[in-house]
């Protein structure tokens, strides 16, 4: 539909590629076709991901013992690695992804995102 997204951060609006790996689950995008003249905030920038941060960010969430209290949030990151295969080549992201499919064998949620791994890679 032409729509660009666009994040603010420091004020400034940072154009988004939405082919980014998600770092936050719910975040907020403004979404314009062109920029109003009268917007007052220090234009544009594209948004550049820092793929070591978000390697991080990843290692970091899948580590996390849940309990099972908030699997969901795992659960969407496994799923979202999917679109990811250059996180996937991180052997500790790798490792992080066969143990919580091995601890949660029961769990179908699970199972269904992390089903693309468990085919390839158990």
């Amino acid at each position: 539909m032409g729509y660009i997204p666009y994040i603010l951060e420091n004020d400034k609006l940072l154009k988004y590629d939405i082919n980014n790996f998600p770092e936050i689950l719910c975040t907020d995008f403004l979404l314009l076709k062109d920029i109003p003249q009268n917007l007052k905030v220090n234009l544009i920038q594209e948004y550049v991901q820092d793929s070591n941060k978000v390697i991080t960010y990843i290692i970091q969430n899948l580590s996390k013992d849940y309990n099972g209290v908030n699997i969901h949030f795992i659960s969407s990151i496994c799923y979202a690695l999917k679109d990811f295969p250059e996180y996937i080549s991180n052997t500790q992201i790798t490792e992080l992804l066969k143990e919580i499919s091995k601890k949660n064998i029961q769990d179908k949620y699970i199972n269904k995102c992390l089903g693309w791994f468990i085919k390839k890679y158990i």
